[in-house]
């Protein structure tokens, strides 16, 4: 038997949970995932592990918020809060001014319910423009929370705001796999 459908919601709200186009294509409207930004160029004077939320010594900085599907992101904290279990994709990108010192490292830390998961490390030998990705596969449970944080070895200023076309200098986002 054949079964046609071409959307498919919830039984109480009505809310289209899954659509599939006249091409076939298998479209998920509420699939969990964000994308938040560094609003502006900050400048960290602290060395070591260092937070990018209101406790840590950049202050409330990735809080431009492109899309939080599913609420997960909180931007007050740069925390995503697990709203579903499943296998999760995060990414993480940081750019440095080109005024920036030489770093004997610069590192990107990703937290698991405050616990070092994964992180990742680039010598910079010499001074100028610098950036360093990190992209990992998690799997959450409902309420595990991740956490970016940066590593430095000394003062650094990191890009902010908009390239053109909507490409960020400094950000962190993350999606739901399945």
């Amino acid at each position: 038997s054949i079964l046609k459908v071409s959307e498919i919601q919830d039984p109480t709200n009505g809310n289209t949970a899954l659509e599939i186009d006249s091409s076939g294509r298998v479209l998920s409207p509420k699939l969990v995932r964000f994308h938040a930004y560094l609003n502006a160029n900050k400048t960290t004077t602290s060395t070591g592990s260092n937070k990018w939320s209101a406790s840590g010594v950049f202050g409330n900085n990735i809080d431009q918020i492109v899309y939080n599907v599913g609420s997960g992101y909180d931007s007050s904290t740069t925390t995503f809060t697990a709203p579903v279990a499943g296998m999760y994709h995060f990414i993480m990108h940081v750019s440095t001014q080109s005024n920036g010192a030489a770093q004997t490292y610069m590192g990107i830390d990703i937290r698991i319910n405050d616990g070092r998961y994964a992180s990742g490390w680039e010598r910079a030998d010499s001074s100028g423009y610098h950036k360093q990705n990190a992209s990992f596969p998690i799997y959450c449970e409902v309420g595990d929370t991740v956490e970016p944080r940066i590593e430095i070895a000394s003062n650094t200023t990191f890009e902010g705001g908009t390239l053109v076309g909507n490409r960020f200098y400094t950000y962190f986002a993350g999606y739901l796999v399945g």
